[in-house]
């Protein structure tokens, strides 16, 4: 790092709660920290290639968060500004030799990630064959309201619902089955750390030799998952049902700091860990 790069540069959206608690944290570990949105960041950003070699400024390491979407009905010069802002940033956390996390790819800002659990499982090598439903509208599902067994995730708010529970027909929508008695166990990825961040669905009480290996379970496939996804960062819900093994549903790479709970001072840790080890 040149004597003016700081010792952590933290790119997220002003209102990203997150990244505001990551920047007090590495402060108070007497870390100098800049914590910038997009467009500060592609400002603050050079990518300069001379003689075969490139090189990015500042050369420090990097936690990026994904940019948020241009309100519908944004112009066109001002989505043309956005895309250059965001392809700019992509470019320079692609490039950069230090430590990203996490580091974008030709996939995009957050791995090989999708919105797709079927592609998500391809891609991650897990078996799976349960049937999956995109859909503008709920209406436009083609899916029985009354069976219990299928369930819509918006694809905006990422609310999901029993089939009778959408109130909305506007979507869009993510529509998949989760048989009656499933639980979640939910994990985070930090590196080559996991954390078991919640159980839902169970009936509570002291966890079962079962629970305890769910969750051993879960780690193992976690890890896998984010290794073959490229994700240094991201929580994963998994679903255990009546058989063995656990099934992925989604895989989000920019959790929230209230979606982490209890175990958001272990995975700060964790982070400044990765960035600055």
């Amino acid at each position: 790092m040149a004597p003016t790069d700081p010792a952590l540069l933290i790119v997220a959206e002003p209102t990203d709660t997150l990244a505001d608690g990551l920047a007090d944290y590495a402060r108070g570990r007497a870390l100098t920290v800049e914590r910038l949105d997009h467009r500060a960041a592609a400002g603050r950003m050079t990518i300069q290639r001379l003689g075969g070699r490139t090189t990015v400024t500042p050369s420090c390491p990097l936690f990026l968060r994904p940019p948020a979407a241009p309100p519908p009905g944004t112009g066109d010069q001002r989505l043309f500004h956005h895309a250059e802002i965001r392809g700019l940033v992509w470019a320079a956390a692609a490039l950069t030799t230090a430590h990203v996390v996490n580091r974008p790819g030709r996939y995009g800002l957050g791995g090989r990630i999708s919105g797709s659990t079927a592609v998500l499982r391809h891609r991650a090598g897990l078996p799976g064959q349960e049937p999956e439903v995109f859909a503008g509208h709920a209406s436009s599902a083609a899916v029985p309201r009354s069976d219990g067994d299928w369930w819509f995730q918006h694809r905006r708010s990422w609310a999901t619902v029993p089939a009778s529970g959408v109130v909305s027909d506007r979507g869009p929508y993510r529509v998949g089955r989760i048989p009656a008695g499933s639980t979640a166990v939910i994990t985070c990825v930090v590196g080559a750390r996991v954390f078991v961040l919640a159980r839902t669905g169970d009936a509570g009480g002291d966890l079962t030799v079962a629970d305890l290996a769910a969750d051993d379970r879960a780690r193992e496939l976690s890890a896998q998952v984010a290794g073959a996804l490229g994700l240094t960062f991201g929580t994963l819900a998994w679903r255990r049902g009546d058989a063995a093994d656990l099934e992925l549903g989604r895989v989000n790479p920019c959790p929230s700091l209230a979606e982490l709970g209890h175990l958001w001072a272990a995975v700060r840790e964790a982070l400044i860990g990765e960035l600055c080890p």
